[in-house]
């Protein structure tokens, strides 16, 4: 192409453009011969490219192309295109005076003359890497969330508003046995069976915003089902308009299996707890009949033993007084253990009642001690009482008081070797309770056999060569008897230093409707 003196109708034109056009700033308009030469350029122009108009006049417009694009002739392809066709649109690379490369959505028309001649190209660019740049972050952001579609563990699928599949993961292609593509316009309800449990879910969704933990089944090709759990929600465009769904599903047939077995378990459970009730039950009747029975006869070989003893006569040789003398005391330790099983047979039947009534609590732990002296005085130990002064009258059982009292006290004497002591402390904690708690310098309990002691039979010292007689019932039933009476039983212990039972009670103070407690006996 050569270079022509533009004619007068060109610069009238090129000054009316450059009037109008100057007002534009965010594209770049030019004009040039057809050789490339610039004629027009606008303020657009001079901010997008960096040129001023007195550079940029008389230059060629190869100069806003990088040199590679000049070199493969890329410009003046465009520029024969749009001489071709009357114009050419496109993207193409461009460069700014400070060698700043970029991209650039340009269109190129042709400029012809009154007659009709080519005479030139008017040039409308625009700035558009701001554009490329949201663009390709948006196609970076679409890559990572289908990354994270496709890396999910459950089969996710996207459908629009009536349940039309629009997007899978591997993994929802994987769970149906079906391809993407033939999952894609498939309609969800389709996959589901029975289809009104999937049409369900999406009126569930599009009213409540979303579903958690639908149970459904799976079509899968060849006519069988899996069993799968659902979560869906609704996909929103804004915040208020509703486009689509998507759905989280999830093979549960391995957890709804387990799920079977553990309820089948359960029932089984069930049964045989019923059961072992029913045995207990079973159990406390004839523990309750026999230790009946049984305290008929030895209440008969205690009386007639404890009546011959008396033996005012002086009949009865020192031998025949030794023999009576054991009797007795075995009667009275075998009447003991049987009370204790009756005790625990009714406690466990629901049978033992309690009659709380108002009693001066410092009489009855006197009564306990003075129950307490011969056992103290054959272990050679001494009793320390210690009664806080805000604690006198209370409302109880009186009986099942002293028996708690004397079931703590028996096990802290048997327990401690002769020379040591036994300490009942009573003490209010705060205004509705307060707390028994005897300590002994006793031998002690390892802290892995503490939970054994309060277990019905349970004995820490067992065996051929245990050196502690007893049954291993009373400090259960004193828990037993505790625990009815609303209150705690604790301990505290240390091998070779001793044990603390702490009891806690709830402190009832006497009312006027309280009957006043008689005298009632407790047993050791």
């Amino acid at each position: 192409m050569t270079n022509e003196a533009p004619d007068d109708s060109e610069q009238e034109y090129s000054s009316v453009l450059s009037s109008i056009l100057d007002a534009s700033t965010e594209y770049s308009i030019t004009a040039v011969q057809l050789d490339g030469t610039f004629v027009l350029w606008n303020e657009g122009a001079r901010r997008i490219y960096g040129y001023t108009t007195a550079e940029a006049m008389g230059r060629n417009i190869r100069m806003l192309y990088p040199a590679e694009a000049v070199a493969a002739g890329r410009v003046d392809e465009i520029l024969s295109k749009a001489l071709h066709h009357g114009h050419w649109e496109g993207v193409s690379p461009r460069v700014r005076k400070n060698g700043e490369k970029f991209p650039a959505r340009t269109v190129f028309s042709v400029r012809r003359d009154a007659r009709g001649r080519p005479i030139g190209y008017l040039s409308i660019s625009k700035d558009i890497s701001e554009e490329d740049r949201l663009q390709q972050r948006l196609r970076d952001s679409e890559a990572y969330n289908r990354e994270i579609i496709e890396s999910a563990s459950d089969g996710l699928l996207i459908t629009d508003l009536e349940g039309r599949i629009t997007g899978v993961n591997k993994e929802m292609e994987s769970l149906s046995g079906t391809s993407r593509e033939d999952l894609l316009g498939t309609r969800w309800q389709e996959l589901i069976a029975p289809p009104l449990a999937a049409a369900d879910v999406i009126e569930r969704v599009l009213a409540d915003g979303r579903v958690k933990d639908y149970e459904l089944q799976l079509r899968l090709p060849g006519g069988s089902f899996l069993d799968i759990s659902c979560n869906a929600s609704v996909l929103l465009e804004g915040k208020e308009r509703a486009t689509g769904i998507i759905a989280a599903v999830r093979d549960i047939a391995e957890s709804k299996r387990l799920r079977d077995q553990l309820e089948a378990r359960n029932r089984e459970l069930e049964i045989q707890n019923q059961r072992v009730q029913e045995a207990n039950r079973l159990k406390s009747e004839f523990l309750a009949s026999v230790s009946h029975e049984l305290r008929t006869p030895l209440n008969s070989i205690i009386g007639f033993s404890d009546f011959l003893l008396t033996d005012v006569d002086g009949v009865l040789t020192a031998h025949q007084r030794e023999y009576l003398t054991d009797i007795l005391n075995s009667g009275n330790h075998l009447l003991s253990l049987i009370n204790d099983v009756l005790d625990l047979a009714k406690i466990e039947s629901g049978k033992l009642d309690l009659r709380p009534v108002s009693f001066p609590l410092p009489d009855a732990i006197d009564e306990v001690g003075s129950l307490m002296k011969p056992q103290l005085l054959e272990h050679e130990l001494e009793l320390r009482v210690e009664i806080a002064p805000a604690i006198d009258r209370v409302v109880l059982d009186v009986v099942r008081f002293k028996q708690i009292l004397v079931n703590l006290l028996s096990n802290a004497i048997k327990f401690t070797p002769k020379g040591g002591s036994v300490t009942l402390a009573v003490a209010p904690v705060g205004e509705t309770r307060f707390v028994v708690s005897v300590h002994d310098t006793g031998i002690g309990i390892p802290a892995k056999d503490l939970r054994r002691i309060f277990r019905e039979f349970e004995q820490l010292d067992s065996g051929t060569t245990r050196r502690f007689s007893g049954t291993g019932l009373g400090l259960p039933v004193t828990q037993r008897l505790v625990d009815l009476m609303g209150g705690s039983i604790s301990v505290e212990s240390e091998v070779g230093a001793g044990s603390t039972f702490e009891v806690r009670l709830p402190w009832v103070r006497p009312a006027a409707t309280v009957p006043a407690a008689e005298g009632e006996e407790v047993r050791a």
